[in-house]
């Protein structure tokens, strides 16, 4: 019963949403209410986890983002894993798919340049140690700023997708995270409409990065136990961005990238480290 109150309570929010971004595109001053619009939107599958649950949203938080089950050892490892492995698993796929094999859509592995950081200071990733100071760069802000963009801008939604969901679906470990992908994919039609790349396109990109990114959160929430911990890491995944040596392909060609990372990441989470949270 909770988790079809649940459905239909996203399938509401999500038509809701989708009308108002129509509305959106064709305002003329959307900037006044626009992000806070979208701001609500990000924390409604909280709201609606409090609703599908009969329990205050107070309550909520204190059962999804509790620390007492935390694994703080599987925690920190896959935190530090992911910043250093999620963009070593891009760029040798990029040297592989791009440079040896000569698939345009990946892009290439240049191997020289000059990176400006945040327009504050430059570093030539073709002197000594250039590349591999980037790189440090790279993992430290993705671990700090990936980290409290990722909580504040995600915790929410988390509890919905990563906290609630792996719950109360029926479905088996292996098909589970693909059935949540499906419902977070659906969530996301609102983000598709006026869309750069077309609608049909979002909507194709979004499914492909949220089945990887699904199975790769669910396993982090089996071996932490925490909401947080899967929170922190999509914005650690979001926020690595220093690829100075890269020169972008096609957008499928970025999403296979990440796809393809996130999987990796995913295969080796599930193999090297215990599971410590059964109900996923």
């Amino acid at each position: 019963m909770a988790l079809k109150k649940f459905i239909i309570g996203i399938a509401a929010v999500t038509a809701i949403m989708s009308v108002l971004a129509i509305i959106f595109q064709s305002s003329t001053n959307p900037k006044a209410w626009w992000p806070a619009t979208v701001f609500v939107y990000t924390i409604s599958p909280l709201l609606i986890v409090s609703g599908a649950e009969l329990k205050p949203a107070t309550d909520v938080l204190k059962e999804y983002l509790s620390f007492k089950n935390i694994d703080w050892k599987n925690t920190i490892l896959l935190i530090i894993g992911t910043a250093i492995l999620y963009p070593l698993i891009k760029l040798a796929a990029v040297y592989l798919a791009g440079n040896a094999a000569g698939i345009n859509i990946f892009g290439k592995i240049t191997g020289t340049g000059t990176y400006e950081v945040f327009d504050l200071f430059s570093i030539n990733t073709a002197a000594n140690g250039g590349a591999f100071l980037l790189f440090l760069l790279n993992i430290t802000f993705s671990l700090v700023a990936g980290t409290i963009t990722g909580i504040l801008g995600n915790i929410g939604s988390e509890i919905g997708w990563r906290g609630f969901l792996p719950r109360h679906l029926p479905e088996n470990k292996r098909t589970k995270p693909l059935a949540v992908a499906i419902i977070w994919t659906v969530w996301g039609i609102p983000f598709c409409i006026g869309a750069a790349n077309g609608f049909s396109s979002c909507l194709v990109f979004k499914f492909i990065t949220n089945t990887a990114m699904s199975y790769f959160l669910i396993e982090v929430i089996r071996k932490t136990g925490s909401v947080w911990v899967s929170a922190a890491t999509i914005g650690i995944m979001q926020v690595s961005m220093f690829f100075p040596m890269h020169i972008a392909g096609s957008t499928f060609g970025q999403i296979l990238l990440s796809a393809l990372a996130t999987v990796c990441l995913w295969a080796l989470s599930s193999r090297l480290l215990p599971d410590r949270h059964a109900a996923c």
